[in-house]
């Protein structure tokens, strides 16, 4: 009778560690995390103004590509009223010299022809997003909204004309989407996302699409093409901007 208690307690250690392991188990079965990064190599076009003639990025102040860096994470839970998180910094900044061979006026300072102008464009930005994960099997669909922060400007410079700033600072509502379509038995996985928002003849369409593979300990990669297209009109001040490219992309889920 005297190892009566140490078989109960013994009885009531292995009752813990079995609930333990299995609550563990469930919890890892319903609350997902995602976090990686990708680079993309980004070409930029398209034309701004500010107070002055329109400006072309590549014909005039000498834009090409550039590598644009992107890290996010994202949180799942089973928590049906609650929105999933995802939070993503995306940083789309470049800069060129050009020689200039018309005259143009930019933020009230006027560059003449054969300056040369260093110029840069700052398009980073920071987005929080709240969605809701509608299917979840072989198809996966997500809707929800993206709260997308800029705080950046264009800006030019010349050692003769000076300096001129066109500044990009708003925080923008934008709905979101996702799509994803797993191919049986391959790990391989065709996707789209995105973002957007239109309004009074201003836009910006964000969006991907991805081929991707997973292995079976959520450590994946994925290759495919975003386009970033902005257009906006504000008095004197218009931009009709895109950055566009492909992307290589490394992550872990679990």
């Amino acid at each position: 009778m005297k190892n009566a208690p140490r078989r109960a307690a013994g009885k009531h250690a292995l009752a813990v560690l079995i609930l333990t392991t299995c609550t563990g188990a469930a919890l890892a079965d319903v609350i997902g995390f995602r976090a990686g990064a990708y680079s993309w190599q980004a070409d930029y076009e398209g034309e701004i103004r500010a107070g002055g003639e329109l400006v072309d990025l590549q014909d005039d102040l000498g834009y090409t590509d550039d590598t644009a860096n992107v890290y996010f994470i994202a949180l799942e839970h089973p928590i049906p009223v609650l929105p999933n998180v995802m939070l993503q910094h995306t940083q789309l900044d470049s800069s060129a010299t050009a020689r200039i061979d018309r005259q143009f006026t930019f933020d009230g300072v006027t560059y003449p022809v054969n300056e040369v102008v260093d110029s840069s464009v700052d398009l980073s930005h920071t987005d929080l997003t709240l969605y809701y994960e509608l299917l979840d099997n072989w198809v996966n669909l997500d809707l929800g909204l993206t709260i997308r922060n800029f705080d950046n400007d264009i800006e030019l410079n010349s050692a003769s004309a000076g300096r001129s700033t066109e500044e990009l600072a708003a925080v923008l509502p934008m709905l979101y989407g996702a799509a994803r379509f797993d191919l049986p038995l391959t790990g391989l996985y065709v996707a789209a996302d995105g973002n957007v928002i239109a309004y009074d003849g201003n836009s910006l369409f964000d969006y991907r699409a991805v081929l991707g593979y997973e292995t079976k300990i959520g450590l994946g990669v994925e290759v495919g093409l975003r386009n970033f297209d902005l257009t906006y009109e504000d008095g004197d001040d218009e931009a009709d901007v895109s950055a566009n490219g492909v992307f290589g992309s490394l992550f872990f889920h679990f």
